[in-house]
Parts: structure tokens; sequence; C-alpha cells
């Protein structure tokens, strides 16, 4: 495998010609910048990997793509509900009739409903005490 030499190597790091160049102290406060900084980066990483954060991100990642899915299908579910809407709506425009006919049968059948209940209310004797009262409102349900 070969590297491109002309590339110059760009390191922050003193070398090695530098460091026996350096009186004692100056490398002492090399190494102590270095360790600061492998100190930080450490801390960073234990950060970025602890349970809280990968939970966090884990939990905000679920709610984003959540909230894309339920906002696609609300709207998607809200561009079919018009779409119904405006074929029915159309549809009765066109031809009145059979809406007339429902609603007349679906009328009918509610006062006939309301009628034979009240009937049988008044078949009934009139319950006497609370437990009458509790069965009787039981068998009407």
């Amino acid at each position: 495998m070969e590297t491109n030499d002309s590339t110059p190597q760009v390191s922050v790091y003193p070398s090695r010609s530098q460091l026996t160049e350096m009186e004692p102290g100056e490398i002492r406060k090399e190494i102590e910048l270095t360790l600061a900084e492998i100190d930080s980066t450490i801390d960073q990483l234990k950060e970025a990997a602890s349970p809280q954060a990968l939970r966090t991100k884990a939990v905000a990642g679920v709610k984003r793509r959540m909230g894309d899915a339920v906002g696609e299908a609300l709207r998607a579910t809200g561009e079919r509900t018009y779409r119904l809407g405006a074929t029915v709506a159309t549809g009765m425009r066109r031809n009145p009739a059979p809406v007339a006919i429902v609603s007349a049968g679906v009328l009918l059948a509610g006062v006939a409903f309301a009628w034979r209940r009240h009937a049988l209310r008044a078949m009934r004797p009139a319950p006497r005490s609370a437990s009458e009262v509790l069965r009787c409102w039981l068998q009407g349900l």
C-alpha cells in the first residue's frame, strides 16, 4: 500500500526531536496538557455513552419519527375524509331522494322505538322499593 508523502502531517504534539531540545519542565507541561485533553475526551465519551444520554437520544428520535408518522397519518386521514364528504355531498345534490327516504326511515324507527318503550313502561306496575327500581332500570337497558 502506497502512501502519499506529498501531504504534510500536521501534529499538535511535539516531535521526538523537539522533545529532546525541550527542558524537563516544558516536557512536564506538555504531558499535563495532553493528559488534560485525554481526560476531557474520556469525560465527553462517558457522558455520551451514559444510559441516560442514550435513552434521551433514543426517546427524542422515537418522538420525532412518531410525530412525523402521526402527522402524515392525520393529513392522509383528513384528505380521505374530505374526499368522502365531498363525494357524499355531490351525490346528495345530484339525487336527494335516497337521502330523504333513509332520513324518513330513521325517523320512523326512532318514533316506533320510543312508542314501544313508552307502551311497555305503561303496562308495568310502579316499583315499590329501591331494589325494584334497580331491577326495572337494568331491564330497561
